[in-house]
């Protein structure tokens, strides 16, 4: 099988199939590398670590139990000695429980820990023999024994030195696992290069083939088709192979060769024609044409025979054909074999007749019977005047019968033409012989009608006499003057030689002679000018006194102004016709019009339906994508939550217990895990960018205020590398209207670049102002960038040089974020960088004039210098808000709020109530949330507005996603505010609701703090959690602080709650049988568990996660990897009101 002759489609599908498969196998390559590291990983925790943690414990009980011996001998009485016992046997039991710890863990040889263990066993032994010598008061003995040079001193340095050997071989097979970890990292390293180096060589190797089989036959058919074109009609393609481009080649060469015969076919045709129009001898048309014919169709014998009046063909001229063999045929009884060609008027040819035919009829060559004849009939009119018959010994090829029906009807058209020629030639003659004649009448009729000129004379339309012959015997004085010759030029000449039609005139007198008259007949007569007279003609014969006839006598009336009348008649006729034609064709292209746009519409709905597919399947492809992050954040969070909290447990509960080195590696297990974290993070916010959820909350804040805070930030990572941090930002700057959070996280992401990327020097922020744009740039002194790739670092997980990322580490990921959030906020981020000199990154913002944004101004006490008070301004007592909220916490926190500011607030906990409240008491703001049972916002917003004349300001405080047409019906209502829960803190709610309410008196007072009771004893909390790993980094976090009671499902957790009743339940949302939400529910339609603080602790960390679980009705939310400090805080504001959520 030749290759070539493969598709094109297949060979590019065969190549991207062969790439794909190389990077699925180089996948599969890193995928078996990083599960060898994590068993590597896995076994240094499970095995060295367990064992040396176990060592350590199993020291300080063996160190214990020494310190309890030497407590025997200063025992005061008898009880205090028994308790010293008790504690001793409670001690040996947990080191038995520590030998089978490391028996278990060990990975050494199993004789060091029964050496270990026998050691131990012997001196137990040897410490009771001890204690019964005290309890016996041998003290003296006993005491010699437990001396560092008696028995018991010396085996307890047996013990430690079988304890030390343990210990060094865990150490050793700990640094034997971080090096296997090192060289399987470097072979992973080497391998996915030397991929990537096949992987790309491949790749070019299959573009080279598959580029070189698609422009190979291109610059072919590219030469042949100029070829062609320029006027080399003979050439063709050499491409023959069996692909999409060979099939284009045969398409080209079938075309050429079409075009080449059909240019000899005409100049063939010119050929023929040329000789019929340029010879008008009968004879020698008949000849030549007849040559003509068998030089190109390659014919051996050629006729013509014309129909004469007896209706027969009569032989005229033939080639080929012997004298004794020129018949004629009857057209009447179709002979022979012209009889098909006569009846239908169409050539016929007949062929393959073989020689042996019995089928015998007379042919124009006899007893010779040709293998093929072609019969021509020569009409004109519908009507046969000739035949010409060719006949060939062999056969007749296309191109002959293309040539025959070419010229047919020209052959036919030109042989009408000679022969009318000839027939004139002859009527000529004849019509010659018959003048002389006349002219001797002409001469008799003038003696004799000379009496009658007088009265010719007289008339004044034109008058005219006629001989017998058609001659002018005499004309009156008019008659000259209408064709401007006179009397003597016209007299003997011929009566229709002054007409445009001579004929016609010829007819006219005709018709007299015979007829004896004729009335109104119809000429147009020639002036001598060339000017024609439309004129009518009234005429009859006169006789001589025998009564013979001897000539017509006309007169003449002009009508050229009715025929011009006629004539503009007849023009308008034609110009409706023509009209009405050209309206026909207009309606036909319509219809084929509307014909199309019916099939385009057709189309077009097709196109619609499958658009409409192609957008569900879009949204379908959207929210999987949605759930797959989301799912994704999910498993990613859980098991980072224990390897973060955890390594935190151990870093403080082993700190100063390990050696530094292996201390070392807890801080890189818990730096890298906060590295992970803060990828997913930034994974997360990229999709939900390009997804298009992200928003823009416009409000007016401080840029120097903001810069501050962010040098503030990153001053110790700048002082621990030594670079020195500028702030020229004037801090009277005025406020700036954008997205508060995006400009913060763009700002922190290229001043923490400017501080990683500089290793000496300084990196400044200053300002800069652009029309309509004001500028925060970031100026340092680091490694820069090269210009030519400053585009590719704005590019996902792109880096101007990887090789930076290796050593200044990062993903590549926040310069491309940053980058989105200037779009979102309408600005730009430019780039001035050298190499090794430093780079300047500045954001632009535009500059939105706002006149209710009006800057915070703080007033300083003149006692207390640098003492600011804020002034605020809150509501007298005689302002009543309305609070419209079926959630009990959502209640309690704004009634709180709103409470603590001077309000007099009102509750209704569905619409119905909401509208009492309002017909016996008008508020002066209602707080509104959209989602409650029975009748919802919406309706309530609507009976509000239809029901109550005054226009009572309402604050919509909703977790539901608005929609536009719902956003319209709220807009509809005159709604004032539109928050979304959880977006805002306490502060900006208030200044929310301040911006509705109308003008009132408004004071001063300080705020009195909550009065809060703390519990008494040691709180209790429920964890609700299912998977193990969590569940034990929150006990490690929070056990020696709290009583904690555990749940793996939600049944079991709702039903612990119930029977326990904690303090504070932390409960996990994905639980098997009974999700989160449904056990929150259960716990508070609990009468005895519904005010029981609940967290929300998971690892559903999208946007609008926290929102989502706050407005459920959780206290709190605690995403996963779980922030011991937030955990804290968290519990301690629930529980003691302590610190802030």
């Amino acid at each position: 099988m030749n290759l070539k002759n493969i598709k094109i489609e297949t060979q590019l599908k065969f190549g991207f199939a062969l790439m794909l498969l190389l990077v699925v196998f180089m996948g599969f390559i890193a995928y078996e590398q990083t599960n060898q590291i994590h068993e590597q990983t896995k076994y240094l925790y499970n095995h060295p670590l367990k064992v040396r943690r176990s060592i350590g414990e199993l020291k300080a009980d063996i160190l214990i139990i020494h310190r309890d011996m030497k407590n025997l001998f200063m025992a005061k009485d008898e009880a205090e000695f028994e308790q010293n016992i008790f504690e001793l046997g409670q001690t040996e039991n947990k080191v038995f429980g520590h030998i089978n710890d490391i028996y278990a863990n060990y990975l050494g040889p199993k004789s060091d820990v029964d050496t270990l263990k026998s050691n131990y066993e012997l001196w137990n032994s040897m410490r009771k023999e001890t204690i019964r010598l005290l309890k016996e008061k041998n003290v003296k003995i006993a005491a010699e024994r437990t001396k560092s040079y008696g028995i018991a001193g010396n085996q307890v340095q047996l013990l430690m030195k079988s304890v030390q050997k343990i210990d060094d071989f865990a150490r050793d097979k700990a640094d034997e696992f971080y090096q296997n970890s090192s060289n399987i990292n470097y072979r992973l390293n080497l391998q996915l290069g030397f991929f990537v180096v096949i992987v790309l060589l491949i790749s070019l190797i299959v573009q080279y083939f598959i580029l070189r089989n698609i422009n190979r036959p291109i610059h072919i058919l590219t030469k042949v088709t100029k070829d062609f074109s320029d006027g080399d009609y003979s050439v063709r393609s050499n491409y023959t192979l069996q692909n999409e481009l060979g099939g284009l080649s045969n398409a080209f060469n079938s075309l050429a060769e079409k075009l080449e015969e059909n240019l000899r076919l005409n100049e063939k045709v010119y050929s023929l024609s040329e000789i019929m129009l340029h010879e008008n001898d009968t004879k020698q048309f008949f000849i030549k044409t007849l040559s003509k014919l068998t030089e190109q169709t390659s014919a051996q014998i050629a006729a013509i025979y014309l129909l004469n009046d007896q209706k027969r063909l009569v032989h005229i001229e033939s080639i080929g054909l012997n004298e004794e063999i020129r018949k004629e045929f009857s057209v009447e009884n179709f002979e022979g074999e012209f009889g098909a060609a006569i009846i239908n008027n169409q050539v016929h040819h007949l062929k393959n007749i073989p020689e042996n035919s019995k089928f015998v009829f007379n042919t124009i060559n006899g007893a010779f019977i040709p293998n093929e004849i072609i019969t021509i009939p020569v009409v004109t009119g519908n009507k046969l005047i000739g035949i010409i018959s060719l006949g060939k010994i062999g056969h007749f090829n296309a191109e002959a019968l293309n040539l025959i029906s070419k010229t047919k009807d020209t052959l036919s058209a030109r042989l009408e033409s000679v022969l009318s020629s000839a027939k004139i030639s002859a009527f000529s003659e004849k019509l010659k012989e018959t003048n002389i004649e006349l002219e001797k009448q002409k001469v008799e009729l003038y003696n004799a009608g000379s009496y009658n000129r007088g009265l010719i004379e007289a008339s004044i339309d034109p008058l005219v006499t006629i001989g017998p012959d058609g001659k002018i015997t005499d004309v009156n004085q008019s008659t000259e003057l209408i064709t401007g010759y006179i009397r003597e030029e016209l007299i003997g000449t011929d009566f229709s030689f002054y007409f445009s039609d001579p004929a016609t005139a010829k007819k006219g007198y005709e018709m007299v002679f015979q007829n004896g008259l004729v009335r109104d007949y119809e000429l147009e007569l020639k002036h001598k000018n060339g000017q024609l007279t439309y004129v009518t003609y009234n005429a009859s014969v006169y006789k001589d006194g025998n009564g013979n006839v001897v000539g017509v006598f006309a007169a003449a009336r002009d009508i050229t102004e009715r025929k011009q009348a006629e004539a503009n008649q007849r023009q308008l006729h034609e110009e409706l016709e023509q009209r009405s034609k050209y309206l026909e064709v207009a309606n036909t292209e319509l219809e084929l019009q509307k014909n199309e746009l019916s099939a385009q519409t057709d189309e077009l709905s097709e196109q619609n339906t499958e658009l409409e597919m192609q957008k569900k399947q879009l949204d379908e492809a959207n929210r999987l994508k949605s759930a797959f992050l989301s799912n994704m954040s999910h498993e990613l969070r859980t098991p980072l939550n224990s390897v973060i909290a955890l390594s935190g447990v151990l870093s403080r509960k082993l700190k100063g217990k390990i050696q530094d080195d292996e201390y070392s590696y807890l801080d890189v297990i818990s730096k890298n895990g906060k590295n992970l974290l803060y990828l997913i993070n930034e994974i997360l916010d990229l999709s939900r960018i390009e997804a298009g959820k992200e928003e823009i909350d416009l409000t007016a804040f401080s840029i120097p205020e903001l810069v501050s805070d962010l040098l503030s930030m990153l001053q110790p990572t700048a002082d621990e590398k030594g670079i020195k941090l500028i702030n020229t930002i004037p801090s009277n700057l005025e406020l700036i209207i954008s997205d508060r959070t995006k400009v913060r996280h763009i700002l922190i992401n290229l001043i923490a670049n400017a501080v990683k990327f500089t290793t000496e020097g300084q990196v400044e922020v200053t300002l800069k102002r652009k029309p309509n744009y004001l500028g925060i740039a970031i100026k340092d002194t680091g490694i820069g960038i090269d210009p030519e790739v400053v585009d590719v670092i704005f590019d996902e997980f792109r880096q101007a040089d990887e090789r930076t990322s290796r050593k200044f580490g990062g993903s590549g990921l926040g310069l491309a974020i940053a980058k989105k959030y200037s779009e979102i906020c309408n600005g730009y981020i430019e780039v001035e960088t050298l190499p090794e000199k430093g780079s300047t990154f500045t954001l632009f913002l535009p500059i939105i004039e706002d006149s209710n944004i009006h800057r915070s101004k703080s007033v300083q006490n003149k006692k207390n210098a640098g003492d600011e008070n804020v002034i605020k301004l809150r509501k007298t007592l005689e302002t009543t808000i309305l609070i419209v909220e079926d959630s009990e916490p959502q209640i309690l926190q704004l009634s709180e709020l709103l409470s603590e500011e001077g309000y007099k607030v009102l509750v209704a906990r569905n619409g119905q109530e909401a509208l009492e409240i309002i017909n016996q008491s008008i508020p002066d703001a209602i707080i509104l949330d959209l989602m409650m049972p029975e009748m919802d916002g919406f309706e309530v917003l609507n009976t509000i507005r239809q029901q109550f004349e005054t226009k009572i300001p309402v604050l919509i405080l909703t977790a539901r996603h608005i929609s536009k047409e719902e956003l319209s019906v709220l807009k509809g209502n005159n709604i004032n505010q539109l928050v979304q829960k959880g977006e805002l803190n306490p502060a900006e709610l208030l200044k929310r609701i301040e911006s509705i309410l109308p003008e009132k008196t408004s004071f001063h007072r300080e705020a009195e703090p909550p009065f809060l009771a703390k519990k008494a004893g040691d709180p209790t909390l429920l964890l609700v959690e299912d998977n193990p790993d969590n569940s034990m980094t929150i006990k490690a976090l929070l056990g020696d602080k709290y009583f904690l009671l555990t749940a793996e499902d939600g049944i079991t957790g709702l039903q612990k709650a119930i029977n326990y009743k904690p303090h504070l339940v932390l409960l996990d949302i994905s639980l098997p049988g009974m999700d989160g939400f449904e056990v929150l529910k259960g716990i508070r339609e609990n009468e005895t568990t519904k005010n029981i603080p609940v967290v929300a602790v998971t690892a559903r960390a999208m946007k609008g996660d926290k929102e989502a679980m706050l407005a459920f009705g959780f206290d709190a939310y605690v995403p996963k990897p779980v922030d011991n400090e937030l955990l804290e805080s968290t519990i301690n504001y629930l529980l003691y009101g302590k610190q802030s959520i």
